[in-house]
């Protein structure tokens, strides 16, 4: 990415749309600090994502599209509250938590199975279910794979994370326009990891 210069206000859905390779992957990864850029800031409430890393990941979640940090061999439930512990959660905080999270998800059948048995599409909505604690969410395709009703659930879940109080800031990727035209306030258009335009999907579109 390059010259990429842009702010998310809190409690944003903003999107960012793109072709294969545009960058917005990368993007996201820098913002997490899975990637450290060559050159320019990261400013994740207040914090440098550089010099204040530690700070930057404590104040985001991250769901990608190539999901490879859960361990196969353990439930759902057990995944979740490992995760938890390492947020620092209370088991009794994080039980209650990963209660609501399966009730909301449609996850409660799959709760004890191990990961490496679900679906694409329900390790999909594990990956967001872990997360949604953090006021900030980085979400890479979070429908990508579920079914038409489940993806309209998750958009649903995603909307409701913005309004309520505090409210979560969302940054998500995806490619399907009619998804971004539903949740995102704004929406960044990335060409060749160079953000080509931003502004509201009805100007964009007009």
């Amino acid at each position: 990415v390059r010259g990429v210069d842009l702010t998310v206000s809190t409690g944003e859905i903003f999107g960012l749309i793109g072709r294969n390779g545009a960058g917005k992957t990368t993007l996201t990864k820098i913002v997490a600090t899975l990637v450290q850029p060559t050159t320019g800031s990261v400013s994740v409430r207040g914090h440098d994502s550089i010099s204040d890393d530690e700070n930057v990941r404590r104040e985001i979640g991250l769901s990608t599209a190539e999901e490879r940090s859960f361990y196969w061999r353990l439930t759902c439930e057990q995944n979740l509250m490992f995760f938890a512990r390492l947020h620092g959660l209370s088991d009794r905080k994080a039980k209650q938590r990963i209660k609501d999270l399966f009730a909301k998800l449609e996850l409660d059948e799959v709760a004890r199975r191990r990961f490496g048995e679900l679906s694409t599409g329900n390790k999909q909505r594990l990956a967001v279910a872990r997360a949604t604690t953090p006021p900030v969410l980085l979400l890479d395709e979070p429908t990508r794979s579920l079914d038409p009703l489940a993806a309209a659930r998750m958009r649903e879940m995603i909307r409701s994370l913005a309004q309520q109080d505090p409210p979560v800031t969302v940054l998500l990727t995806s490619h399907n326009l009619s998804e971004v035209e539903t949740l995102c306030e704004r929406v960044a258009i990335l060409s060749r990891g160079r953000i080509r335009a931003i502004d509201t999907p009805k100007n964009l579109r007009d």
